[in-house]
């Protein structure tokens, strides 16, 4: 087998993909190694959970039929690696990341919600924006009265419901032209010569508290 044969180039690419795999294990596998030593408080909580799952699990074991078990777990390496599902997964999740971003951004409502005490919900509450650019509760004065929600922080909009719902990537971030125009989820390709932008805008709950404003006026 000479170098520059079909029979090599075909033996280089085995070994260039067997890196890539290998690769993306290791960066899938890296953020959890340290809940799986003692370095991390979470160790003793994961490994219980584990113990209990596998326990609860091995009765379910016998209604398994053994032989369509392992077929589906040996075909199913094969199946995730397969081209057509590399190139067909993440345009499925690109297409449901505007899903992904709403769910998340009301969970992130519902846990705010919770943590809201008695005087936010009998009080009147907004919304007040700021872009990435600005992200400060010191960069504008709230009218007299209103207070920041002090449950809160900041929050992403992950929506991008500032533009049009839907056009935000995963982290929130709205990419339009140099002329802040024609927004979208990735930058476009043309968009490297010509310039683009990239703007994410934060939001914060405030409420009107009549003490507050009381004082103020004393």
């Amino acid at each position: 087998m000479g170098e520059g044969s079909v029979d090599y180039l075909a033996n280089v690419q085995a070994i260039q993909n067997l890196m890539g795999v290998f690769s993306d294990f290791y960066d899938a596998v890296l953020p959890v190694v340290p809940h799986l030593t003692h370095a991390s408080p979470y160790t003793p909580i994961i490994l219980t959970l584990i113990l209990v799952s596998l326990l609860a699990i091995l009765p379910l074991l016998l209604l398994l039929p053994p032989r369509p078990t392992f077929l589906f777990l040996g075909l199913f390496p094969l199946l995730c690696t397969h081209p057509f599902t590399l190139h067909t997964i993440p345009n499925i999740l690109s297409g449901a990341q505007p899903i992904f971003n709403a769910v998340r951004t009301r969970l992130a409502r519902l846990i705010d919600d919770d943590r809201l005490e008695d005087q936010h919900w009998r009080a009147t509450l907004r919304d007040v924006e700021l872009f990435e650019n600005e992200r400060s509760n010191l960069t504008f004065a709230l009218e007299p009265g209103w207070v920041f929600v002090e449950t809160e922080d900041w929050r992403p909009d992950m929506e991008g419901s500032w533009v049009t719902p839907g056009v935000a990537d995963k982290n929130g971030w709205v990419y339009t032209n140099d002329a802040w125009l024609d927004p979208h989820s990735i930058p476009l390709e043309e968009w490297r010569t010509t310039g683009m932008t990239r703007r994410r805008r934060w939001t914060r709950r405030i409420y009107y508290d009549q003490n507050t404003d009381a004082e103020k006026s004393v």
